[in-house]
């Protein structure tokens, strides 16, 4: 499982960041996975990040609890908008 979002970056302003739901990946594994989202993805498209969660959090519905991921990850508070 993933998602993308956009988080609060110092120097961009913000920056998009792929999290991905379970272990880190092999140097040679994550090599071809980057060279995979650039043939598909434009170049503003592509994770600056990539973060590993072991285990995504979910909902009670069982969805992906994106905003309390984020909110642990970086720190920030979505859910005012």
């Amino acid at each position: 499982n993933c998602f993308i979002s956009g988080l609060k970056d110092a120097k961009l302003g913000s920056k998009v960041v792929l999290f991905l739901e379970g272990g880190q990946m092999e140097l040679s594994e994550s090599t071809r996975f980057e060279s995979n989202l650039k043939t598909i993805l434009t170049k503003y498209e592509i994770p600056k990040d990539i973060i590993f969660i072991p285990i995504f959090k979910r909902t009670i519905s069982g969805k992906i609890d994106q905003l309390d991921i984020i909110k642990d990850v970086s720190g920030e508070d979505r859910s005012n908008g």
